[in-house]
């Protein structure tokens, strides 16, 4: 696990496919070690902050909704 975040945090920011692998890889290692507190604060939380949910489809954009208040509350 420790390897795919230290794989994540190198990689250099415009590699935005290789970005996605490894984030893949690193919550897919966090799910199967049932570490949902870090699988939530690094990949979950990320993503969601990037996303506008102005800029989504409605269904997408009910989901993210749902999904901050979760994990924020």
């Amino acid at each position: 696990m420790h390897i795919f975040a230290e794989a994540l945090t190198t990689s250099p920011q415009h590699r935005v496919r290789g970005l996605y692998s490894r984030s893949v890889y690193l919550f897919e290692s966090l799910v199967n070690v049932c570490d949902w507190r870090e699988a939530e604060q690094r990949i979950l939380q990320k993503t969601l902050h990037t996303l506008h949910a102005t800029t989504t489809t409605p269904s997408l954009e009910d989901g993210v909704m749902w999904l901050r208040k979760v994990l924020e509350g």
